[in-house]
């Protein structure tokens, strides 16, 4: 399975089949839409502030692998709201994906046009990341 992954561009955002995983405006958590709260960037509007792009990518990778483990587990009760939110909002992308609802995922680090995600690949953009965790979900919990 391939999805798209586009570069920011305000045109593309009302087009259907097109979903936006970057951050909100605030530091706020529950407006953290599908961004990675994790920034090397101290003007971002992440929450959780780290010393290197490299190092925002693994943290992400580690807890966005926490919040499906919670939920593999029946322990989501464990994850702090915010992060509940969050995991539900991955949910329904796995589905939104597995559908065909979604078919294009923007952020502002990159493009890649028919993107197929390989196993041992390296990430430098969390979509990246979150596509693959999709295609973990929709697997596992039987999406497709």
């Amino acid at each position: 399975m391939t999805i798209n992954i586009r570069k920011y561009n305000p045109q593309l955002l009302s087009r259907p089949g097109i979903l936006y995983c970057g951050r909100g405006k605030t530091k706020n958590l529950m407006e953290i839409g599908l961004g990675n709260p994790f920034s090397h960037q101290s003007n971002s509007h992440a929450p959780f502030f780290v010393k290197t792009r490299k190092e925002s990518i693994i943290c992400y990778k580690k807890w966005l692998y926490k919040l499906l483990k919670s939920h593999w587990s029946n322990t989501v009760d464990s994850l702090l709201d915010w992060e509940r939110t969050y995991l539900e909002r991955v949910l329904k992308l796995a589905e939104d994906i597995a559908t065909g609802r979604v078919t294009d995922l923007v952020c502002f680090c990159l493009e890649y046009l028919d993107y197929k995600h390989k196993r041992g690949m390296k990430a430098v953009c969390h979509v990246q990341i979150l596509y693959a965790f999709c295609l973990v979900v929709q697997r596992r919990d039987r999406l497709f």
